[in-house]
């Protein structure tokens, strides 16, 4: 049975609501990371995650208090998971950070690009769910009209045939040329933000690393 909760209880409850007293073991672990470098991880989390489990029910076992309700929707507990899997794996960068041993090199490279791919999916799927929810939808991921597509391909004519005609075609290799991806659905997100594109350039400098 679904829980049924007033508004302004649901507010108390939330209000006490933190990394440090609410959190499973390596969010209470690891929240001093995040308050000052990631303050909205943990708003987010009492806002949207906390209301997503049983610890605004009457639980009191600590464990069973940290687990998703009853008929909580399937897109919603991705996004939970998404979000507790950025903060694993940004926690282990930093254990690596602290404690070097032989494999420190190569397993922060592994372990800082997981949490830029998972932070992407957690930010493309947000997006994608408020859409949903406002009636909205994507205009990166309409369907193309056929002169879209060929302003798009215009677009990567002028930009990138030269480049490879030079290094495949001329040598009988095949480029591919990539429809919109999920990228591009954030980039219609953020709509030219600076952070974003200061991210983007952060990711692809670590990317390499990684590879």
């Amino acid at each position: 049975m679904r829980l049924k909760i007033e508004l302004s209880q649901l507010k108390n409850i939330l209000s006490t609501m933190y990394f440090h007293n609410e959190g499973v073991e390596e969010e209470k672990k690891y929240w001093v990371l995040f308050k000052e470098r990631f303050p909205s991880l943990e708003k987010f989390w009492r806002q949207f995650i906390v209301p997503a489990t049983k610890r605004i029910e009457d639980v009191r076992d600590p464990k069973e208090r940290t687990y998703l309700g009853t008929g909580v929707q399937k897109e919603i507990t991705r996004i939970v998971s998404l979000h507790y899997s950025v903060f694993l794996a940004l926690a282990y960068c930093y254990d690596h950070l602290q404690h070097f041993r032989i494999s420190s090199f190569e397993d922060f490279y592994a372990h800082i690009v997981s949490a830029l791919d998972l932070a992407e999916e957690f930010l493309l799927r947000n997006y994608l769910l408020g859409l949903e929810c406002t009636g909205k939808k994507s205009q990166t991921l309409h369907r193309m009209t056929i002169e879209d597509f060929l302003q798009r391909a215009k677009k990567w004519y002028d930009k990138h045939y030269s480049e490879v005609y030079e290094n495949y075609l001329k040598k009988g290799k095949r480029k591919p040329i990539y429809l919109p991806s999920g990228e591009n659905v954030l980039d219609e997100y953020f709509k030219g933000s600076q952070d974003w594109g200061k991210y983007k350039c952060y990711s692809e400098t670590m990317r390499p690393y990684r590879n």
